[in-house]
């Protein structure tokens, strides 16, 4: 069956002609009970049109169905006018709600990552697992490498202090946001371009031993050289 669309919905030709063509009113949507209205309409009619004796009752179930469409159409746009009446003030609550901002404390994951490297090595290796020494020398391999880069807002010592500190205290994205005064999605943006280096950085210091060569600690210590000699 055809259907005819009206604006911002399709509807059925057989219902666009009943009620007047082009003077049929948009709706927002329409249920099945129209089309099935329709059909039952159109079932009558077959069944009483034929002969020539009983068109005057197909003319008065045309003026039926026309009547039944009409209703229809009236109660879905009562519908639509209460439903309107409950979403809009709700949209408009929302937009005049005013945003509070989420990050507000001056303890910045800059401030932080600085008091670590700065602060007692201790610190350095019960929050990012590593010594200050070593962590820094990291920080400038990866900065001349071009590995990473500073962001605006961003340095690299705090994108490798955030990625030491999720992995070294299976830290959610919540708890980073908290830990570091960031988004979510620049947590996740700067994690992730950590992640990305990974396999660089795997390939350039990770070397897998020959499968005929022993490790020398192995090869001298008696204890362990029996077993592979």
């Amino acid at each position: 069956m055809a259907m005819v669309w009206l604006g911002y919905r399709w509807c059925n030709t057989e219902m666009v002609a009943a009620i007047g063509g082009s003077r049929v009113k948009p709706l927002w949507f329409m249920g099945t009970a129209a089309q099935d209205s329709v059909a039952t309409s159109n079932q009558d009619h077959e069944h009483n049109g034929s002969g020539d004796g009983k068109r005057n009752g197909g003319r008065d179930d045309n003026g039926s169905r026309k009547e039944k469409i009409r209703k229809f159409i009236q109660m879905e746009e009562e519908d639509d006018d209460e439903l309107f009446l409950v979403i809009v003030p709700a949209i408009l609550e929302c937009l005049n709600e005013e945003k509070r901002p989420e990050h507000t404390s001056e303890y910045t994951g800059a401030k932080k990552v600085k008091e670590i490297l700065e602060g007692h090595e201790n610190w350095c290796k019960s929050e990012f697992r590593m010594e200050t020494r070593i962590f820094k020398e990291t920080c400038n391999y990866l900065r001349h490498e071009g590995l990473l880069r500073d962001t605006r807002g961003v340095t690299i010592e705090e994108q490798l202090g955030m990625f030491m500190y999720m992995i070294s205290h299976n830290a959610s994205n919540d708890r980073l946001k908290k830990a570091f005064q960031h988004s979510g999605e620049t947590v996740h943006r700067h994690i992730r371009a950590v992640f990305n280096i990974i396999p660089t950085l795997t390939y350039r210091f990770v070397k897998l031993p020959t499968s005929n060569q022993t490790h020398p600690k192995i090869a001298m210590d008696p204890r362990f050289w029996p077993f592979f000699g």
